[in-house]
C-alpha cells in the first residue's frame, strides 16, 4: 500500500515509527506500506463478502501508535473511492491495551480484535 503527500504541510514522523523516528518531513513524502516489513500490515483482497482490508498486528498498542494509525487511516480512506476495512489485532494476553487508545481506534473505524478472541473474528480475515 502507498500514500503520497502532495503538498501537505511539514509534520513529524511519530516516534514510534522505525524509519526516521521523529525526523521532520517537509516535502511530499510517499509511505510505502509492505506485509511483514516496518510497519507489519497485511493485505487482505476483495471479496465478494468483504472490502479490500488491511490488517496490522500489534504488541502493546501505546497512545503514539493509536494516533498514528487513526491519522494514516483517515487519510488512506479519504483518498480512496473502494471502502477499505482496517483491523488491528491487538494483543492482550500480556499487555491488556489502554481502553482509551481502543477507543481512539474505534473512533476511525478501525476494527479492533483482541488476540484473546481471535477465533471468534476469523470471519472478518476469511473473506466469508
Amino acid at each position: 500500500m502507498a500514500r503520497l503527500d502532495l503538498n501537505g504541510s511539514p509534520h513529524r514522523n511519530p516516534s514510534s515509527q522505525s524509519y526516521r523516528p521523529g525526523e521532520l518531513l517537509t516535502a511530499s513524502p510517499l509511505h510505502l506500506y509492505r506485509a511483514g516489513f516496518d510497519d507489519r500490515l497485511a493485505h487482505l483482497p476483495k471479496t465478494r463478502n468483504r472490502p479490500e482490508r488491511v490488517l496490522e498486528a500489534v504488541n502493546l498498542l501505546s497512545k503514539d501508535q493509536a494516533i498514528s494509525m487513526a491519522w494514516g487511516v483517515s487519510d488512506v480512506k479519504g483518498m480512496r473511492e473502494e471502502p477499505l476495512d482496517v483491523l488491528v489485532f491487538i494483543n492482550d494476553i500480556v499487555n491488556p491495551p489502554a481502553p482509551e487508545n481502543v477507543s481512539a481506534l474505534q473512533a476511525y473505524d478501525i476494527k479492533t480484535l483482541l488476540w484473546s478472541k481471535r477465533e471468534e473474528t476469523l470471519y472478518l480475515l476469511n473473506g466469508r
